[in-house]
């Protein structure tokens, strides 16, 4: 017989595509969709917890045949207003990974969030990138090729370098601070673990940790995870790699987890995690799609 899986799903955001500050490309499925989605994996699926997922994995035992995890990266206020009352209602179990410097930060934004917002709403025609070149900015479509051009060149730059690039980008849109309410707080956290959802570390301020240095690899990891012991009752120790893909994980990155006395981590890397084989630091995870038929969804699962 096959070894027995364990499909874990990824979301950011559920909303629609109707605000000017947050990038659409993180919006993982409209809110009537995500419904749906929830539904069927309620019908259809054995919900179980990425705690249940991790002894599974350490001590090699089977879960309940067709089991799923629900995860959540960042702590977007949507995760609250939007995906927090379907799941209640379904009785389903969730994970929340947050990025605990930006929790309860007046105007907070993800490093990706503050450059989509001053591309967007700067008056500029065109902006000098060192290393892009000169990315027009005259047009909505233009606004958002750059934006798609630049996310993915700050994340292989070394983290000091994409940190001053990205600052020196944002203050050139001339764009005011965001004063808008995007993430949840320490109180909405709180509000939700005493609901049940479990809520683990996400690094302090979401580095590409495989382009960091060694130390702030570590500040990052046992950071965030010093901070939810200190503000949360029962913090969950597994991890989640900001960013999760190949590049963005390395060898230093699951040693720090290691150190720090979390008991596994999230990629985003698509697979399914097979008991007895997958290692517990290195956990594939699928995402989702804004759009995407209930069919396939299906189908993917």
């Amino acid at each position: 017989m096959p070894a027995p899986t364990v499909t874990v799903l990824s979301y950011h955001r559920i909303a629609l595509p109707s605000n000017p500050d947050l990038a659409d490309s993180l919006i993982d499925a409209y809110p009537s969709d995500f419904e749906d989605q929830m539904r069927y994996l309620a019908a259809h699926y054995n919900v179980v917890s990425s705690w249940d997922l991790l002894r599974a994995l350490q001590e090699g035992s089977a879960r309940p045949s067709r089991a799923v995890v629900i995860t959540f990266d960042d702590g977007y206020l949507c995760f609250k207003e939007a995906a927090m009352p379907v799941l209640r209602r379904l009785g389903l179990p969730v994970t929340l990974f947050v990025a605990t410097h930006l929790v309860g930060t007046p105007g907070g934004l993800f490093w990706w969030g503050e450059l989509h917002r001053a591309l967007n709403r700067t008056a500029l025609p065109e902006i000098d990138v060192q290393g892009l070149g000169t990315l027009p900015l005259r047009t909505a479509a233009e606004k958002q090729l750059a934006f798609g051009r630049l996310v993915p060149f700050l994340e292989r730059l070394q983290q000091d370098t994409a940190d001053a690039l990205l600052h020196r980008t944002v203050q050139s849109c001339g764009v005011p601070p965001n004063q808008e309410k995007y993430l949840l707080d320490w109180e909405d956290l709180r509000e939700l673990e005493a609901e049940g959802v479990a809520i683990g570390p996400h690094t302090r301020h979401h580095p590409i940790l495989a382009q960091t240095s060694p130390e702030r690899i570590t500040s990052e990891t046992a950071g965030s995870w010093f901070d939810l012991r200190a503000k949360l009752q029962r913090p969950l120790p597994l991890f989640c790699y900001p960013n999760g893909q190949a590049h963005a994980v390395n060898a230093a990155a699951v040693r720090a987890v290691r150190a720090a006395g979390l008991a596994g981590a999230f990629t985003t890397v698509p697979g399914l995690n097979v008991i007895g084989r997958t290692d517990p630091y290195l956990m594939w995870r699928i995402g989702s799609s804004a759009g995407e038929s209930l069919r396939h969804f299906a189908i993917k699962l």
